[in-house]
């Protein structure tokens, strides 16, 4: 009886499914993330007091495969205060500004509304979370996504 036999090794394509789906699940994931986060920003934050700058700002940048690591990126990519929403601020010193209208500056608590900010005047802001929560919700779901890529994929 002869014991000899053949191996079709297909590792190489198993592989290259494997990254493929990582890669379909961390920009699946990203995506999930942008659309929640822009729904919890808030709106009239900033100095503009407008959402659209900030909203826009929440973006992602699709995974890129190095070979040694799949990584992507999202969040907010051009606004300097997205932090500074998202996790809050103590008083702090924003001037003085003296506003660019002759409408007077107007903050709830202020004892009434002021035509100049200083650091003896400004409350802080309180945290307004639209990051954190959004990779809390969708980031479970990673594996999940890469398992049912690589049952059900097209790849």
């Amino acid at each position: 009886m002869d014991s000899t036999f053949k191996v079709d090794w297909q590792g190489d394509k198993v592989l290259g499914k494997v990254r493929y789906a990582t890669r379909w699940g961390i920009d699946s994931t990203m995506a999930d993330c942008v659309v929640t986060a822009k729904s919890l920003c808030p709106i009239g934050q900033g100095p503009k007091r407008s959402g659209a700058g900030l909203q826009g700002s929440i973006q992602m940048r699709p995974a890129v495969d190095t070979g040694d690591q799949i990584t992507g990126y999202w969040g907010s990519f051009s606004t300097k205060y997205a932090r500074w929403v998202e996790e809050g601020t103590g008083p702090h010193m924003l001037g003085p500004i003296y506003p660019r209208t002759k409408k007077a500056l107007f903050w709830p608590g202020a004892d009434h509304p002021v035509r100049m900010v200083s650091a003896f005047l400004h409350p802080g802001s309180k945290p307004h979370p639209y990051l954190i929560p959004a990779a809390q919700q969708h980031y479970p779901s990673l594996a999940l996504r890469i398992r049912g890529q690589l049952e059900w994929g097209a790849k």
